[in-house]
């Protein structure tokens, strides 16, 4: 079973506030009567892996703070 329409606009829509978007998403499904797999398919790991894909890591949030560009080390 895919993820349904509502959980491709999930995984556009939340990524840069990942936490509350996700409960906004699962509280208007269960609203709308769905449950948790109906709305994120049955490959739960692969939802939760390419919700968070594109997101910003701490350690880039920390190198961006002090000046550098995300990935790079200090030398």
């Amino acid at each position: 079973m895919q993820p349904c329409r509502e959980g491709q606009q999930l995984k556009r829509h939340v990524r840069p506030l990942l936490l509350p978007g996700i409960v906004d998403f699962f509280e208007e499904g269960a609203a709308a009567g769905k449950g948790g797999l109906e709305l994120i398919g049955n490959d739960v790991a692969a939802f939760c892996d390419d919700l968070v894909k594109d997101s910003r890591t701490y350690a880039d949030v920390y190198q961006e703070s002090i000046g550098r560009e995300p990935g790079t080390a200090e030398k």
